[in-house]
C-alpha cells in the first residue's frame, strides 16, 4: 500500500532541493528522493501550480551535473538520447526523470562521450512509492550508519507486485 503525498512531502521535498548541495551518496540519495516526490506531486491537480515541472526538471538536470563532477555521488548515471531521459542509480534504485535540460556543460560533453553507456529502465515506477522513498532517505541522514537496503528491497518488492 502506497502512502498518499501530503503538503508536508512536498515542503520537506522543496527544503531540500533548496539547501546545501549534496556533498556525499547518502545526500545525493535524499535529493533524488525529493525530485522523486515532487514529480509525482506535480501529477495530482491540488500540487500543480506549487511543484512545476520546470522546477523540477532543473533540479534534476543540476543534480546530473553533480554527478557528472563527481562519479562517487551515485552508482551510475547514464542519458538516452532517443528517449530523452535520464538515469541515476543510486542504493539500487534507478530514478529516471524524462525531458530534463540535457543543453548546458558539462552534461552535453558527458552525453556525448563514451562514458554515457545505454542502460535500461529497471521496470519499477519509483513515483508511487516517493513517500517511502523520502523517508527512507531521511532516515539514511539522521543515521548514516544505518542499513537502508532491506528497506529499499521491500518497497521495490512491493511496486513490482
Amino acid at each position: 500500500m502506497q502512502s498518499e503525498i501530503i503538503l508536508e512531502h512536498v515542503q520537506l521535498s522543496f527544503d531540500i532541493i533548496h539547501g546545501k548541495d549534496p556533498q556525499r551518496k547518502d545526500e545525493f540519495f535524499l535529493n533524488l528522493a525529493a525530485v522523486n516526490l515532487l514529480n509525482a506531486a506535480a501529477k495530482k491537480k491540488e500540487f500543480k501550480k506549487i511543484a512545476p515541472y520546470k522546477d523540477i526538471k532543473r533540479h534534476a538536470t543540476y543534480l546530473f551535473s553533480l554527478w557528472v563532477a563527481d562519479h562517487t555521488l551515485a552508482e551510475e548515471a547514464s542519458y538516452d538520447i532517443a528517449d530523452k531521459c535520464l538515469y541515476i542509480r543510486c542504493h539500487t534504485l534507478q530514478f529516471s526523470f524524462h525531458y530534463i535540460y540535457d543543453k548546458y556543460q558539462p552534461i552535453v560533453g558527458f552525453i556525448q562521450s563514451e562514458e554515457n553507456k545505454a542502460t535500461t529502465w529497471d521496470g519499477v515506477k519509483l513515483q508511487p512509492i516517493a513517500v517511502d522513498i523520502l523517508n527512507i532517505a531521511v532516515e539514511k541522514i539522521r543515521n548514516p550508519l544505518g542499513d537502508i537496503n532491506d528497506k529499499i528491497n521491500e518497497i521495490k518488492q512491493r511496486e513490482i507486485k
